[in-house]
């Protein structure tokens, strides 16, 4: 361990003084930011979307991330883009004991080397906007190169939720190891100059438990493509059923990256629930011919899902699970009935994105409850939330009664439609009126203090 940190140490000397004979681009009178996201950029739209921002308030914008190849950073624009190379996370995720702790150290150092070099071989910016999560190693390699090549650079840090309470939602991490972490965020975290959150909760919950008084509230909002009244992809017309296309079927869809923070436990044991409401005799209450429930998305926890899903014998609830293109996502939360999200937050703070593009549908939302979700869910107005499977059962069912003219859908969707319809509920309002004063400030700031 003291050898490869030795390496880790002397590869950063030398770095320091190759780093002096870099030649520095011509300004050409704009502004330079670069944007942080340890993580796959096509999954990160909110970072991609403050790219994109940065791009039309006329600064040069690197973004630095895991980028597909062919990836379209923004139409009709050019966004640098600086690929990371990924370590091959395949051996650390089949790793067993110690052998797991040694590969995830190994890894993480890999990626700090490689952090490292791409931000010291920039130009020098005036902006790192940084994703958190997550946070390490990217909080201390930024730091250091900013230091060392990004002087008069002002570090910004755009919190979607806590890292330590991510990794502590992993069964694998010891106690201990989350502990430090919670350390390394709230210390590191003192070091930039301004943070945005996606939330109230979670601006508070920064002020008062990391001493970070400097916290701008920067909401998510829906992207425009996102928006009632689009028709159901040709592609998947045929295998939904004539029920579906006709009307006499609803359509219920759900997002998911199949990780442990979706809980969809829930929704397997209210299944049976609910066939059963479907089947019963219908008497006064109007019911659809059936239910179908869409699952869009990729990620370790499908192939388990779909294994015990086959073990339900369902009559008139019909679950799908799929992979959609982006535009057919778009497309199918368009034309669905209802959205169900099955997001529970490792912290209580953060909100779910795939409940946003269902609003911006105009679709009710189900979402389980946890404290900030009311930031976005308000129950009995724009959707209904849930904590067990039978009232997820319940809430699917009072939607359902006198089908298709119910008056509970029917009201949860006219307020759902108007819930981001105002023009200070759009995300390009929101950026100016927020993050562009504190950006733009920041280099103000600087400019004054360097002059």
């Amino acid at each position: 361990m003291l050898i490869v940190l030795g390496i880790v140490v002397l590869s950063i000397v030398v770095l320091c003084v190759f780093v002096r004979y870099i030649g520095l681009r011509t300004r050409n009178g704009r502004l330079r930011a670069t944007v942080v996201v340890l993580g796959d950029v096509e999954r990160s739209p909110r970072i991609r979307r403050q790219a994109v921002e940065l791009v039309d308030d006329d600064w040069e914008v690197t973004l630095v991330g895991y980028i597909e190849p062919g990836s379209k950073l923004k139409d009709g624009e050019s966004i640098d883009g600086f690929t990371l190379r990924n370590a091959p996370y395949g051996f650390v995720v089949r790793a067993r004991g110690i052998m797991y702790f040694a590969l995830a150290g190994l890894a993480a150092i890999y990626r700090a080397f490689a952090l490292l070099v791409l931000v010291l071989k920039l130009p020098v910016q005036d902006i790192f906007l940084i994703q958190n999560p997550p946070c390490i190693p990217t909080f201390l390699v930024v730091i250091i190169a900013m230091a060392i090549r990004h002087p008069r650079a002002s570090l910004v840090i755009d919190w979607h939720n806590l890292a330590y309470t991510i990794m502590s939602s992993n069964p694998r991490v010891p106690a201990a190891a989350v502990r430090l972490a919670k350390v390394y965020e709230q210390v590191f975290s003192h070091f930039a100059d301004a943070h945005f959150s996606v939330t109230n909760a979670l601006a508070s919950f920064l002020h008062r438990n990391f001493g970070i008084a400097n916290v701008a509230v920067l909401p998510d909002r829906p992207s425009p493509m996102f928006r009632p009244g689009l028709a159901l992809p040709e592609s998947l017309r045929s295998s939904l059923g004539s029920d579906i296309i006709d009307g006499r079927g609803a359509l219920a869809i759900s997002s998911t990256s199949w990780t442990p923070d979706e809980n969809f436990s829930v929704l397997l044991d209210a299944l049976p629930l609910i066939d059963r409401q479907l089947c019963a005799p219908a008497g006064k209450r109007q019911m659809p011919s059936s239910l179908t429930i869409l699952i869009t998305g990729r990620g370790p926890l499908r192939s388990q899902f779909e294994e015990k899903l086959s073990k339900l014998s369902l009559r008139k609830v019909t679950v799908k699970t799929v992979w959609l293109r982006y535009e057919d996502y778009v497309a199918c939360l368009s034309a669905s009935d209802f959205g169900i999200s099955f997001h529970v937050s490792s912290s209580g703070l953060d909100l779910p994105m795939k409940a946003l593009d269902m609003l911006g549908c105009g679709l009710p939302v189900l979402s389980p409850s946890y404290p900030s979700v009311s930031e976005l869910i308000e129950d009995g107005r724009n959707g209904l939330l849930f904590n067990t499977p039978v009232q997820l059962a319940h809430h699917i069912t009072v939607l359902l009664c006198d089908w298709p003219e119910g008056e509970v859908l029917n009201s949860l969707k006219k307020t759902a439609v108007g819930w981001f319809a105002e023009p200070q509920d759009k995300w390009r309002p929101t950026w100016l009126a927020t993050a562009r004063p504190v950006l733009r400030g920041l280099v103000e700031e600087k400019t004054l203090k360097g002059s």
